[in-house]
């Protein structure tokens, strides 16, 4: 964690605590559960502690725009103010001191003026995952920046193996969480959308490192080979109306094992944007090339 401005949310804790206090709004909390629970998570047994007095900070100014403030949050807020401790972290730089200060000035003279209306919080938003794990996708290469290539306009296939969770801020886990597909690419490039897909020796795209890993996709563990190629497809509505995928079929007995979840260390998994994916799968194909495995058809 740490600060990369003077500014109240320029730092990690405080996005943080503004993030996990609107969440547990948005999932029905009252205002003081909300309060509270966040609290808990930055209180500490040593005095002036400063991510617990940046969780004030925080607290305090999004609750008075929201027309939230609790009393007891306000004064501790201001009591850390005029302590100036926050500001010793800020001592080796005279100019980024001052400043600092003078945010927590603003910030204590907002909280004495009487704040806004309640205002409501929406609902928690959460984000699934948009196809089946043993799905099969077919995708046309469409970048336009790609139109020269060799490969622009044909198609490929992606096989949907399993499920990534992240964590929504400090919400429970087990209940709140983000989702999206991790999917494979075949070794395979035809200029025909139709082409069959039992093709002999048709198999995934190796990843580019050498190792494997196995603390994040139970599959290759011990396992000696390459670990394969693996991206996450978190796409919205729109999105994947652009990019088209097409399922192909489904195999419900596709095997569940390669699971990811959010405790498991990303080493070689990536996002990629509608802009970025034809690039990915470009790489990936010419490195299946390379290595004398691709499929033209």
């Amino acid at each position: 964690m740490g600060a990369w401005g003077y500014k109240l949310y320029q730092d990690d804790v405080a996005c943080d605590v503004k993030d996990d206090y609107l969440n547990s709004l948005r999932i029905g909390m009252t205002n003081e559960e909300a309060t509270y629970s966040v609290i808990q998570g930055y209180e500490s047994e040593y005095d002036y502690d400063e991510d617990e007095m940046i969780c004030y900070f925080v607290l305090a100014d999004i609750q008075w725009k929201y027309g939230r403030l609790l009393p007891e949050i306000r004064d501790k807020a201001i009591y850390y103010i005029d302590s100036e401790k926050d500001l010793e972290r800020w001592d080796s730089d005279i100019d980024l001191y001052n400043k600092r200060k003078n945010e927590l000035i603003k910030l204590k003279d907002k909280l004495l003026t009487p704040q806004p209306p309640m205002k409501n919080v929406s609902k928690l938003k959460v984000v699934r995952a948009k196809f089946n794990v043993g799905d099969l996708l077919l995708y046309q290469i469409k970048n336009e920046e790609l139109k020269n290539h060799k490969w622009y306009g044909k198609f490929v296939a992606l096989r949907i193996v399993g499920y990534n969770r992240s964590r929504i801020g400090g919400l429970p886990f087990d209940k709140y969480y983000n989702e999206c597909n991790i999917s494979c690419i075949y070794n395979l490039v035809s200029t025909n959308p139709t082409f069959s897909y039992d093709i002999p020796n048709m198999r995934f795209i190796d990843s580019e490192y050498e190792y494997n890993v196995p603390f994040y996709c139970p599959k290759y563990k011990n396992n000696e080979e390459k670990c394969k190629l693996f991206n996450f497809l978190s796409f919205n509505k729109k999105e994947l109306n652009y990019l088209d995928f097409k399922v192909i079929l489904n195999d419900e007995n596709y095997p569940h094992e390669e699971y990811f979840n959010e405790t498991s260390n990303v080493v070689n998994i990536g996002y990629d944007t509608t802009y970025s994916l034809d690039f990915s799968i470009i790489q990936a194909l010419e490195r299946a090339e390379r290595g004398g495995y691709l499929i033209e058809l």
